[in-house]
């Protein structure tokens, strides 16, 4: 299990990271991989720039992404690993 998740509350794992530099590049590269990618199946969503992702302290609406500090939320952070990865 990484220390940080990128989640999108309600759906899944969207990137992760042992630190925020690796989180950053996880993050960005599954955006471009979620814009380019004409066959997913998933409907598109719009996902917010990196630097204006806040920290997951709850469950929020849907599909509205935020960082999972996984020492802090650890049975979250397992149910997101459970549910596995969005696109």
């Amino acid at each position: 299990m990484k220390a940080l998740l990128v989640i999108s509350n309600g759906r899944g794992i969207i990137a992760e990271g042992d630190d925020m530099n690796a989180l950053h590049a996880a993050y960005d590269a599954s955006v471009t991989s979620h814009k380019d990618d004409p066959h997913t199946s998933e409907p598109r969503h719009e996902r917010p720039a990196f630097a204006d992702l806040k920290g997951c302290h709850e469950e929020g609406a849907t599909g509205h992404a935020c960082i999972l500090k996984t020492q802090e939320l650890p049975h979250a952070a397992k149910e997101y690993y459970r549910a596995g990865f969005v696109d």
